[in-house]
């Protein structure tokens, strides 16, 4: 069976924003999709056209959910998802240290939602799942914190 594959004059844009999101070079957005830089460089170039497993790729490593990419759309929609669950998971802390009439600087609270959120990163390529205040993440760091 021959490897779908999806016209990159499309797909070219779509994975620069991404990559200038992520704050990457090519080589490594490259390195991080598995794929050489001269690859990554042709299909950002539109120069190639984008199998179906390297939309896999993207989605396994940037979240990037692939029918961004086959429906179109405007703007980076995983960076407005990701400001989202960056957003809940603010309110949660804010609500918890104020259950617990608890004070924190403004540092330290980004600190800790910094860590919250890269854990949501990193269990989420694993379980497919989004981030939920009610998961219990943020109690747990608000005790490592120092906050009871």
């Amino acid at each position: 069976m021959a490897d779908i594959k999806y016209s990159s004059t499309e797909f070219g844009p779509k994975l620069a924003e991404i990559r200038h999101f992520q704050g990457l070079n090519q080589t490594e957005m490259a390195f991080r999709l598995g794929v050489s830089r001269q690859t990554y460089r042709n299909y950002e170039n539109g120069e190639r056209d984008v199998p179906a497993q390297f939309l896999v790729a993207l989605w396994n490593e940037f979240g990037v959910d692939p029918n961004w990419f086959l429906q179109g759309g405007t703007g980076c929609e995983p960076a407005m998802q990701h400001l989202n669950n960056i957003r809940e998971i603010s309110i949660e802390l804010e609500a918890r240290l104020a259950k617990k009439s608890a004070k924190m600087g403004t540092e330290q609270k980004w600190e800790l939602i910094e860590h919250i959120f890269s854990e949501f990163l990193k269990n989420r390529y694993g379980q497919q799942t989004m981030y939920r205040p009610e998961d219990g993440n943020t109690e747990s760091v608000l005790k490592l914190s120092g906050v009871k």
